[in-house]
């Protein structure tokens, strides 16, 4: 790179996407302390796109779109595509490579390239395009006022678990992990992804590339349902607003009809034709979720950089001076559409409306709020007034990150997936079991919903969300072990695979294990027992293969 003060070089795109991968650092160094076994995915739903991956390659031809792994049944229909499933599953069936370390190096990679694009955004916002590294540091990691307002409420409201992670997250909803600001979505893979493709759409929008937008808007579309939607609603509305009230003829009325077309396929697409398919409507229904942004976590959110954007409009003068021009316009777009799905409750019924935070509110406002804070920096940096000022208020802005970053660090309870059981062996045996697709069914769920990740099998109980009946698949799993037979699972072949914890092997196999046997063999089944290791089984698996009438 050159030594323009404008340009940012790349070893500063990877420093400051490094931080994200803290969470997954410690998600390591926890399960090593605690003689567990870790994935590498972090999060529970992280599992699931690596699951859909495999799905391409897993038949006997490949496929460009793929069948939900959690639902077993054959009629279950491939009608899904994603191009990032596709850029997956293609790396992983040409490297044979563990599916979570190539699912987080695909997310580092887009985390520094979106580090890259919200530098160029964030300049499009600053007088004479200023690289101020201060500045895009509280753009990049800047948050609310989460963690002040925690500790402060944990000295006058009782807790039953006074621990600093829980006291610091306390009013944050899911405890931080809904990203509400900008730079804590770079810690999950996909996140980074969207972000990366959403950000560079804005950046076309500000440059005046309406074409080029709706272009991104394309791919996001195909990417994901509730960015797809949300990038959208911001670039139709933005292009109709421009050309109608503003009255700027640069903006066409053939891309404002493009970007119409494309929100209407979309919204057409995830709501009316997938949802024709009973097996995608199953799956449906559970997502209405109402997952909502109360009032109290969006002032701490989003209330301390707001403030700086509502400096903006102290006057009617302005006011108008900031909506005169084209960019503040569509910050102002952009807030106002992904506030609005955001708080969708507030007129349907709600979709889980935090999916629609992930900071796509943040970062408007941020944008809005940044010729303010950019002359506040200079005020203070200039001459003897600087001082503390300067770091307070970066302190101020990075607080909340900072910390959860932190407890991530000594709290290695809320990073999911650890696992006592040797994953890895227990799933290259059930890999090498049989050439056919087979249901497993086992008593622990992350297995099952684990075997789908690294295995060419189904899951019978897998992810809570994704796995259709998964409460009544989950008690036909309990009645397994007092001897009540799964009824046929339409033919296939079931991987009973049981996770022993801490039961004596003596114990689980005279008890249990001989029963579960004893019911397949009066059905007719061929019954094969594999175990793991020869210093004592964590685990076991029951090849189960059904009566040759039943194929």
């Amino acid at each position: 790179m050159g030594a323009n003060q404008n340009s940012l070089p790349w070893l500063w795109c990877v420093l400051l996407a490094l931080p994200a991968l803290i969470p997954l650092v410690m998600h390591f160094e926890y399960a090593a302390s605690a003689g567990h076994h870790a994935t590498g995915f972090i999060q529970n739903d992280q599992p699931y796109y690596m699951a859909n991956a495999r799905e391409l390659f897993d038949a006997d031809e490949f496929s460009l779109t793929y069948k939900n792994p959690n639902d077993w049944r054959a009629e279950s229909p491939k009608i899904y595509f994603q191009p990032q499933t596709l850029i997956l599953g293609v790396i992983q069936k040409a490297t044979g490579l563990d599916p979570a370390l190539i699912f987080n190096v695909f997310g580092f990679v887009f985390a520094v390239l979106t580090v890259r694009v919200a530098w160029l955004l964030l300049q499009e916002f600053l007088p004479e395009r200023d690289g101020s590294k201060t500045l895009f540091s509280l753009f990049l990691w800047g948050g609310g006022l989460f963690a002040i307002a925690g500790l402060i409420t944990s000295l006058f409201v009782q807790q039953p678990n006074p621990d600093f992670y829980d006291r610091v997250t306390m009013l944050d909803p899911f405890q931080g992990w809904w990203f509400l600001n900008l730079g804590r979505n770079l810690v999950f893979p996909l996140e980074a992804y969207y972000h990366f493709l959403f950000l560079s759409g804005m950046l076309m929008l500000v440059r005046g590339k309406q074409f080029s937008a709706i272009a991104i808007g394309f791919l996001i579309s195909i990417s994901h349902p509730f960015t797809g939607v949300e990038y959208l609603a911001i670039l139709t509305g933005g292009l109709f607003l421009e050309r109608v009230l503003w009255r700027q003829s640069s903006t066409s009325w053939l891309a404002i009809s493009s970007a119409a077309a494309l929100l209407f396929l979309h919204v057409g697409y995830y709501q009316i034709w997938l949802n024709q398919f009973p097996f995608h409507k199953e799956l449906h229904n559970v997502w209405k979720l109402a997952w909502e942004l109360d009032a109290l976590p969006m002032f701490l959110g989003y209330g301390l950089v707001g403030l700086f954007a509502i400096w903006n409009f102290r006057s009617v003068h302005n006011a108008k001076q900031f909506a005169a021009r084209n960019h503040n316009r569509i910050a102002l777009i952009w807030f106002a559409c992904a506030f609005l799905l955001a708080n969708h409750e507030w007129f349907m019924k709600p979709i889980q409306p935090l999916h629609f935070t992930r900071g796509y509110v943040w970062t408007p406002i941020f944008l809005a709020a940044a010729t303010s804070l950019h002359q506040l920096l200079g005020w203070l940096s200039n001459g003897k007034k600087s001082g503390l000022l300067v770091p307070a208020l970066c302190v101020c802005f990075l607080l909340d990150n900072a910390t959860w970053l932190y407890v991530c660090q000594i709290d290695g309870r809320h990073n999911s997936a650890h696992t006592t059981t040797d994953f890895r062996e227990c799933m290259r045996e059930l890999e090498d079991i049989t050439d056919d697709i087979a249901v497993v069914v086992s008593n622990s769920r992350l297995l099952s919903y684990l075997a789908t990740v690294y295995t060419r099998h189904d899951a019978f109980a897998g992810h809570g969300y994704l796995t259709p009946n998964v409460e009544a698949n989950s008690e036909a799993i309990k009645a397994l072990q007092r001897g009540e037979l799964i009824e046929d699972l339409s033919g296939y072949s079931q991987l009973l695979l049981w996770e022993l914890n801490n039961e004596g092997w003596e114990y689980f196999g005279d008890k249990r294990l001989d029963r579960v046997r004893e019911a397949y063999e009066k059905a007719g089944y061929e019954v094969a027992k594999i175990a793991s290791k020869d210093t004592g089984p964590d685990w076991v698996i029951l090849y189960c293969k059904p009566p040759a009438s039943s194929e």
